[in-house]
């Protein structure tokens, strides 16, 4: 069956090949001149073909999969034809490519299914041969093989600050009144997202309504795939295969939670456009593709009051492979970034020591995981073991700051909903200064990591990145840069005390922190007194490794006191003006039990 398949795409290429020779006017591709710099890491010969197209050619068809295995995953686009094997290829040229050079293409054999907009590059097909004699044309900059995209399917608002009702994790981003995406339109590129009705379905309800627009790049063929200016709403038909991946990432992004709001996504006010990349059966190569389209439609009016272009990619999916970040779709994420959109990506879930397409980009927020294990709390918060880490593959510029990167699918999602809450309430955020705040405000003190190296970047570690992100701590630093930052209020009762933990992040000329506490009035605080106080010792700076200072109390809970609800803040004097945290309501523990009783039900 999939030698059928793959001669009948081989068939329709061919096709097509034969028809742009008769018009080759028609491939003019109208793009701004873009220099194409920096090496290649899967050219380590430096023959402008890909290493990995060699070795397959070398060694055969089983070396396009992980570990020479074809039952595993694939790392680039070959496919098995009658003539031997075809190879799916981006030529990137050091140029604007004009009717001429595609032309040439074409005479080879090799026809133009896509052309890139936004970088000097065409998608084509062809075998070895055809490949090696377009790598000598003029003006080839190389040939790249195309790399296929997998999903990555391996709750928690509250683990990154968003929201959390249940006040263990206090203040945080929702409950200090903070944006919840409105006005944002988020990219998902994965597997389409089921959000309208379709047959006896009747769309997801927690996404229900929320698409403005998207496209289709699943055929590598641009008159099959969704064109330029053109919109359509996918949808996933993979079933088990791919698990509704795109659905989820969606609702975790920006769903509704339906009509209970239970299940609410971190930024429920934003909207998305849904581009599918990843087949239905859970691969694909046309994310270069959508990267382009969502760049040309980065403005786009949608005809959707209030939701306009594209804030915020998502990229919940990568390839097998390392990257330096000079792969088309690793260059295509860096030019979104470039023009203004914030991208998101997934670092991978193999547990590797190697960023991936697209996450190498440079400017792109590459994401890895921990386990949160759902808790609330960030302090027993450990390193996801499958998760992928940094540092980047060198792309040989002698700059180590931009090889920095660590990092899976549902992670990005978080990280995309918190963007969009953060551009919505703070519109006018470049990506660059986006991922400054992350990084400068992000939680460091993640246990369980992996050794790995150090980098010039003191906030840097390679198992960690630069740490856990923490969306309240990013609304402080956004909101409050030059003042003393109290950034947590841990309280935490046991049997017959209270343990306590204050966790601030700049501190500016404080000399203490004061626990104030206040008797409960019909549900509302009473007057505060100090109850407890500690000297301050943290410092104004968040450019190292220890961004947090941690101060931790216990405070025992006398027998009149016991199951007695009380308010709690923490209050500081910084030159001269007194400051107070946000209160928050804890009953004090009923004491130890006093008896045991076992029922038996007979």
């Amino acid at each position: 069956m999939s030698r059928r398949k793959g001669t009948s795409r081989w068939t329709r290429w061919v096709a097509r090949a034969r028809w742009a020779r008769a018009w080759p006017l028609l491939t003019l591709v109208l793009v701004a001149p873009m220099a194409w710099a920096g090496p290649y890491i899967w050219d380590q010969d430096g023959d402008h073909v890909d290493d990995r197209m060699e070795t397959v050619h070398l060694f055969g068809y089983a070396l396009a999969f992980e570990n020479g295995d074809t039952l595993a995953r694939q790392r680039i686009d070959v496919t098995r034809v009658p003539t031997g094997l075809a190879y799916g290829v981006y030529v990137i040229y050091d140029h604007v490519p004009t009717s001429s050079d595609l032309a040439s293409l074409t005479l080879l054999g090799m026809p133009v299914l896509h052309r890139i907009e936004s970088l000097p590059a065409v998608r084509g097909v062809g075998s070895f041969a055809q490949v090696e004699a377009a790598a000598a044309l003029p003006g080839v900059e190389r040939v790249e093989a195309a790399p296929v995209a997998h999903l990555l399917l391996h709750d928690n608002a509250a683990a990154i600050a968003a929201r959390d009702e249940s006040q263990r994790v206090f203040p945080t981003w929702s409950g200090a009144g903070g944006g919840d995406g409105q006005g944002v339109v988020v990219a998902i590129l994965d597997t389409g997202v089921n959000d309208a009705a379709e047959g006896g379905w009747p769309g997801h309800e927690s996404v229900s309504g929320r698409c403005v627009g998207g496209a289709t790049f699943v055929a590598s063929d641009s008159t099959l795939d969704t064109g330029r200016d053109a919109s359509v709403n996918p949808a996933d038909h993979g079933g088990s295969l791919t698990g509704a991946h795109a659905t989820h990432v969606a609702g975790i992004v920006l769903g509704s939670g339906g009509a209970s709001g239970y299940a609410q996504g971190i930024a429920p006010g934003a909207r998305f456009v849904d581009v599918k990349v990843l087949s239905d059966a859970g691969s694909g190569t046309g994310v270069p593709e959508a990267l382009d389209w969502c760049i040309h439609n980065a403005h786009r009016d949608w005809g959707v009051p209030e939701y306009q272009g594209i804030g915020v990619i998502n990229l919940s999916l990568s390839s097998p492979d390392a990257s330096d970040g000079n792969d088309l779709g690793s260059r295509l994420a860096a030019e979104a970034v470039r023009r203004g959109i914030v991208v998101v990506a997934s670092m991978g879930n193999d547990g590797a020591a190697i960023v991936p397409s697209p996450a190498a980009g440079d400017g792109v927020l590459a994401v890895g995981a921990f386990d949160a294990q759902r808790t609330g709390a960030d302090t027993d918060d450990v390193f996801a073991s499958f998760s992928n880490r940094g540092p980047r593959a060198s792309d040989g510029d002698g700059e180590s700051a931009d090889e920095l990167k660590s990092g899976t699918s549902m992670a990005a999602a978080f990280v995309s909903g918190a963007v969009a809450c953060l551009r919505s309430q703070a519109p006018s955020l470049t990506p660059d200064a986006m991922a400054s705040l992350l990084h400068d405000t992000a939680w460091r003190g993640t246990a369980g990591l992996p050794s790995g190296p150090a980098g010039s970047d003191p906030r840097w570690q390679a198992a960690r990145g630069f740490g856990a992100l923490d969306l309240y701590a990013a609304k402080l630093e956004l909101e409050n840069r030059d003042h003393t930052q109290v950034e947590r209020l841990a309280l935490e009762p046991s049997a017959t005390q209270i343990a306590a933990e204050l966790r601030t992040m700049r501190e500016r000329g404080v000399t203490s922190f004061d626990f104030e506490r206040a008797p409960d009035v019909a549900g509302a605080p009473g007057a505060f007194v100090i109850d407890d106080s500690v000297p301050a010792s943290g410092d104004s700076s968040l450019a190292d490794a220890t961004n947090r200072q941690i101060y931790d109390r216990a405070w025992s809970v006398p027998g009149n006191e016991r199951g007695v609800p009380f308010w709690y803040r923490v209050a500081w004097t910084e030159a001269g003006v007194r400051s107070v945290t946000p209160a928050r309501r804890l009953v004090s523990p009923i004491g130890p039990s006093a008896a045991t009783v076992e029922v038996t039900i007979a």
